[in-house]
């Protein structure tokens, strides 16, 4: 109940400051926006610096600096937005349009970019203008490599593969370390600062991230950016200053090493001052043995630098147990730009050095570039291309067996499970002598003639059981192709709105196989426009397929009343949802509800790091991690996900549903406003506001059960209104960090699809098509570009709207 109550108060709290901040004149937001950039708190400021100067536009020195500081959270596109406002004026601020061009190349959109450009340099007069003509030569030869390359892409036998929640949260993760095949260190700034973690592989499953053992702690300092020596026994890592936000490069940091003593590590020991240079940034440690010396690779913004952040070397005598590196060198004009290069990585066994720029040749911000040599002396570097880089900013690559596979860091999109820029996160990346392709036809079940304009959606089925939304993609001319990667489950959902929607699974565990033939055939829907009622051709559904429904009389329907106790979900580590309980009636049927449970998880994984590389062997226990169970009670404008409703508990509580009524024109039911009392704790919970049941008139939607809240005992508005379907899922997870950025905007309601065990989440109501038209322009901004408008009547789900 406190926690209940706790969450009552911070909603209300929070409605009511941003009722406030509505109200605030440009000057308040420009001082909040001054204090949040003081803060380090960019985003935030970006924020109220566009407010800003939306109310007073006069002032271009807002959006200006929104724009900046939009630009230091990596929110590209919102920052091109902003630099669009001031892009004439590069003189009065600085390079706003070479930082507008820039934004529109990192948001991938080439064609524009290079207009920018052109238009820029030809506008600029500065002193600096012979350099920046360079620079402006290079970027626009980026844009045209990046044009070739997405043109080419469906040839690479490169995949590259977003890693699952085990390793990467909704803040950064960074800086990989794959210290054997299965065993990976990585930085993540999850705990509030940033900290070094370790995940092990089994069965081609990452454990979930756990603090390595025998390292040392730093509680209010950001320990990251590490890297083993040769032999493993001596850790290289930076701790970065802790008086601001965490902002990669903008952080200062000073580069430590620590020891192996048996089966721990010794006190971390600041290494000498000639590396790290007083007042300057000193980050990226990467060791390597070569001709008897230890060489520390590293980057640095040090006096010396030819650009920004260069990359510096610095040696020692491999027998010497003293960390006496000598005095650190430039490693050279070849590989520094007037830019910056970081994160260096060196292949000792082929003798390349791997590192990341955006001074060089890149498709995006950063690129990861490659050039054969050592210390100074390198060949010209190479851009490794598509799929490792991509318009945003990649880095921190590491590989494994040659180059075979290996892992980076980037801030790009990635479908549904990374949707925006403003984070970083480690990907995996592999190789196949040819590309994994499912392709495929898709044809009228009666006609046998090709379907335009259809939805391929391609779902990877994980070991746990859950399913993620890999890709959704149009297809005009009845034909569809999609990548693939190998050893994965997967499942094809295919829809369009004249056709019931098919799905089929299909595995790519044959390494030998390389094309994968699912061909569909779809049963088409012949409507009643007259009464907007939808049915199948002589009611005839292919059920090795495709949904069904049943209808009854409705004189013939009878409801019981049910005594239901209330199950109060347990949250911990592993989530899972067991099949939906119902509310039976007497001839069928009515609606039911997702049973959210959570068992307790309890892990033990334990390794040995010994093999090869003369380590200690560890033991790790992962404990069960559950927090207090918790009751919600949902209001009328949030997500229902977190209440269950269950004919049985492990709790000795019990409550009376109130009676369901239908509705008088037979096409909504609701449950009435009845009371709705638990006698759990002595507490009462208010639930008044329970789900209305709502069924839809497409008999494609069999199993159909809404948990949309209505704001009245009376069920689903009345009318036409409209909704904004934003996925399908196989489980909805109301948390999941796909949907941050857009529970602001609207209601969210989910559509659960017993039959196919397949969840639709929706934005709504909207009570005009141009309402709703305004809002799938801001939720295809924030990463779901594949929503789409949905029609609803009285309750009713009716069809897909898509002019």
């Amino acid at each position: 109940m406190k926690r209940l109550l706790l969450l009552v108060v911070l909603c209300t709290l929070l409605f009511s400051l941003s009722q406030a901040q509505e109200n605030l004149s440009w000057k308040q937001h420009e001082k909040l926006a001054q204090k949040l950039e003081q803060a380090n708190n960019y985003g935030e400021a970006a924020m109220h610096y566009e407010q800003a100067w939306k109310a007073k536009q006069s002032k271009k020195e807002l959006i200006y600096k929104a724009a900046e500081n939009y630009y230091l959270v990596r929110d590209f596109k919102k920052a091109a937005e902003a630099y669009s406002n001031v892009k004439e004026q590069s003189d009065k601020f600085d390079k706003a349009g070479l930082k507008y061009a820039r934004c529109l190349k990192q948001s991938g959109d080439y064609d524009s970019a290079i207009r920018e450009f052109v238009y820029f340099i030809s506008k600029y007069e500065g002193e600096d203008k012979a350099t920046l003509s360079a620079q402006v030569q290079t970027e626009m030869n980026g844009c045209e490599l990046g044009l070739k390359q997405q043109n080419e892409l469906d040839n690479s036998p490169i995949f590259v593969e977003h890693m699952n929640e085990n390793i990467n949260t909704v803040e950064s993760e960074f800086a990989p370390i794959a210290f054997s095949d299965d065993i990976l260190y990585f930085s993540s700034l999850k705990l509030d600062k940033a900290k070094i973690f370790r995940s092990q592989r089994s069965n081609g499953v990452w454990s979930k991230a756990q603090l390595p053992r025998g390292f040392a702690k730093f509680k209010d300092e950001h320990f990251c950016n590490g890297s083993f020596s040769q032999d493993y026994n001596r850790f290289y890592f930076t701790i970065c200053e802790t008086d601001q936000v965490w902002g990669g490069l903008t952080s200062r940091c000073d580069i430590y090493v620590t020891k192996r003593q048996k089966s721990s590590w010794t006190n971390p020991q600041k290494l000498p001052d000639s590396i790290n240079k007083e007042g300057f940034t000193n980050t990226h440690p990467f060791s390597v043995v070569k001709d008897d010396k230890e060489v520390l690779y590293f980057s640095s913004n040090r006096t010396g630098s030819v650009g920004d952040m260069d990359i510096w070397y610095s040696e020692r005598a491999v027998d010497s147990e003293d960390t006496d590196f000598g005095a650190p060198k430039n490693a050279g004009t070849t590989i520094n730009t007037t830019r910056d290069e970081i994160t260096p990585f060196y292949d000792n066994e082929n003798g390349t050095l791997y590192f990341s720029s955006n001074g060089h040749l890149t498709v995006g911000g950063y690129d990861i570039m490659k050039a054969t040599g050592h210390l100074d002396q390198f060949d010209a570097p190479q851009n490794l291309g598509f799929p490792i880089n991509s318009p945003a900013d990649d880095n921190y690559y590491v590989h494994l067996n040659g180059g075979a596979e290996g892992f980076l860091v980037s801030n790009r999109t990635y479908g549904m499970d990374k949707i925006t820029t403003t984070q970083e996160d480690i990907f995996a990346f592999g190789s196949s002598e040819q590309q994994l392709m499912v392709k495929g036809s898709i044809l009228d079940k009666e006609t046998n003639l090709p379907i335009e304009n259809v939805e391929v959606a391609l779902y990877e089925v994980q070991g746990n059981g859950l399913s993620k939304l890999w890709t959704s993609k149009n297809f005009s001319d009845g034909n569809y192709m999609i990548k693939l990667l190998p050893g994965k489950n997967y499942e094809l959902r295919v829809e369009q709105e004249d056709y019931f929607s098919s799905t089929q699974t299909f595995n790519t565990h044959d390494e030998s196989k390389f094309a994968y033939a699912q061909n569909f055939t779809l049963n088409p829907i012949t409507r009643n426009t007259q009464e907007g009622i939808v049915s199948t051709n002589e009611g005839i559904i292919d059920n090795t397929s495709q949904p069904t429904e049943t209808t009854t009389s409705p004189s013939a329907e009878t409801y019981v009343e049910n005594t239901y106790t209330e199950t109060v979900p347990t949250e911990t580590v592993v989530e899972t949802y067991s099949q939906p309980s119902t509310v039976v009636e007497t001839n069928e049927s009515v609606s039911s509800y997702d049973t959210y449970s959570t068992p307790s998880y309890n892990e033990t994984t334990t390794y040995n790091e010994s093999s090869n590389y003369n380590t200690s062997s560890s033991n790790y226990n992962e404990s069960s991690y559950t927090t207090p169970s918790s009751s919600y009670t949902e209001s009328s404008y949030t997500a229902p996900a977190t209440t269950t409703m269950n004919t049985s508990s492990n709790y000795s509580s019990s409550a009376e549903l109130p009676s369901v009524i239908k509705s008088s024109d037979n096409t909504s039911s609701s449950y009435s406003s009845g009371s709705y009392n638990s006698s759990y704790n002595s507490n009462s919970y208010d639930t008044s506001n329970l789900p209305a049941v709502i069924r839809s008139t497409d008999p494609g939607d069999s199993g159909y059960e809404s948990s949309s809240y209505s704001s009245s005992s009376t069920g689903s508005p009345s009318g036409s209104y409209y909704k904004i379907q934003l996925i399908a899922v196989k489980t909805y997870r109301p948390d999941h960090k796909r949907y941050r950025n857009i529970k602001n905007l609207a209601r969210i309601d989910t559509e659960y699809f017993s039959d196919q065990d397949v969840t639709r989440v929706l934005l709504s109501d909207f009570f005009s098509k141009d309402e709703a038209r305004d809002m799938l322009e801001q939720v295809q901004e924030r990463g779901f570009e594949s929503a789409f408008i949905v029609k609803y009547a009285d309750g009713r789900r009716v069809r897909r709207v898509r002019d």
